[in-house]
């Protein structure tokens, strides 16, 4: 074979052969993409606590509709693949807060609120809209986005359309950004109260002397409570993550103080290759991230003495393989305590 041909088959092979076979594996080796190949090919999935994690739909099907490299999710809707061609909005958006907004990148955001329109029309369950005028909410969505300047602020509006229908299981996520965005601490309510559950070391947050167990009395001035503070997070760590965010703490003696936390933000490439070249670097980094993900949520289990399994359940939502091995390793002892 010539020097030529032998070049042609190997760039063919390559891209034509390569590429799409690497990408699946990369999307088969995402929990989320396994459990939306499963909602749209009708299979079950079991979902332990329904109303446990609110950025997951109740019942046991999960199906997603994807969007410019964002999504967002209906409780009970199917699965439908738009524009992948505009999947670069994701590429080029760093933390949007500040980011100027091209006509091109408005264009994008307005083809997005498109497809949450008429994806809401046609698949939402209540035909009524909770009474709420969609057709008109829409519009001024719209023109909020076509008046705005601001990235975040246009994706904050998409936002906007969908919170008028008061639905925890219907939200817009943004096109992911080029960067990994942290505050350095978790916090989760526990009954009426929100509480930090973990602090990162090294952090500003542990910096600035936060510890488990401290009691977060508001976030940038608002109280959480069980109602709102699913949006809260989603606010400021999916729509608009903050370069510093401000919260009241007690600590368990009653002392209460204010601390404003430095998010620690680092820039990742910003053009993502996911072909054959130079070694599929990029690619091979996705899959370990996701599989890093995946091994930091796994439920993980530990024995006090011989009574007593304590098993940490870092999310609501499992395959039934994981919640099997749970139960099987639990009736060897004689109490389980889910954290």
């Amino acid at each position: 074979m010539t020097t030529w041909g032998s070049r042609w088959l190997k760039e063919t092979w390559g891209t034509c052969f390569l590429l799409p076979f690497r990408l699946l594996c990369f999307l088969l080796s995402l929990p989320d993409f396994r459990h939306m190949l499963s909602a749209a090919m009708g299979l079950e999935l079991w979902n332990p606590h329904p109303g446990g994690d609110p950025r997951r739909p109740r019942g046991s099907r999960l199906r997603r509709a994807f969007f410019l490299g964002g999504y967002f999710m209906i409780g009970k809707i199917t699965l439908a693949p738009l524009l992948a061609a505009t999947i670069a909005a994701g590429i080029f958006a760093p933390v949007a807060q500040c980011q100027q907004m091209s006509s091109f990148d408005r264009g994008r955001v307005l083809d997005m609120l498109e497809v949450v329109s008429k994806d809401v029309r046609k698949h939402y369950y209540d035909p009524e809209f909770h009474g709420i005028n969609w057709d008109a909410r829409v519009a001024e969505a719209r023109n909020r986005i076509e008046a705005q300047t601001n990235l975040g602020m246009a994706f904050a509006y998409v936002a906007w359309a969908l919170d008028g229908l008061d639905d925890s299981h219907t939200f817009f996520l943004p096109p992911q950004r080029p960067v990994r965005h942290t505050y350095g601490f978790e916090t989760a309510m526990v009954g009426d109260k929100c509480y930090v559950t973990r602090v990162r070391p090294g952090t500003d947050a542990d910096a600035k002397g936060m510890k488990p167990g401290d009691e977060v009395l508001a976030i940038e001035g608002h109280a959480p409570n069980r109602e709102i503070m699913w949006k809260m997070d989603y606010r400021f760590r999916v729509l608009r993550p903050q370069p510093e965010l401000r919260v009241a703490l007690r600590n368990p003696a009653g002392q209460q103080r204010e601390v404003v936390v430095t998010a620690k933000i680092v820039e990742l490439n910003r053009i993502t290759d996911l072909t054959a070249a130079n070694g599929a670097t990029d690619f091979w980094n996705l899959v370990r991230e996701s599989e890093t993900e995946e091994q930091r949520m796994r439920i993980r289990s530990n024995p006090v003495g011989d009574d007593l399994l304590v098993a940490k359940l870092p999310r609501f939502f499992f395959d039934q393989s994981e919640v099997d091995g749970l139960i099987d390793k639990a009736r060897k002892y004689q109490a389980l305590i889910l954290d």
